[in-house]
């Protein structure tokens, strides 16, 4: 199955974090997987997308069986390691 997403109109609480937009397109990718009972999931994304998958993975790891990242980046936490440590944590998984 293959899905693409909109914005879910939150566009108020996504204006106040701006910064961390990422984070809140993930928990809604994240409730469409657990919704369509689809998980563990293959998801990928490009650009700014990939940034997105990278939240999910780091914040759902159940949810997610693979990722594939095309020209993306991702933000680093404060600390600049909160995102790495979670990337690891889910690669030593084995999900």
């Amino acid at each position: 199955m293959m899905c693409a997403r909109t914005t879910s109109g939150r566009e108020g609480a996504r204006a106040a974090l701006e910064d961390r937009y990422d984070v809140y397109l993930a928990e809604d990718a994240a409730a469409l997987i657990r919704g369509l009972g689809i998980g563990p999931a293959v998801v990928a994304g490009s650009s700014m997308s990939a940034a997105v998958v990278v939240e999910l993975a780091a914040g759902f790891p159940e949810l997610v069986r693979a990722v594939v990242l095309v020209g993306g980046f991702a933000k680093l936490g404060p600390p600049g390691k909160e995102i790495p440590l979670a990337i690891e944590s889910f690669l030593r998984s084995g999900q």
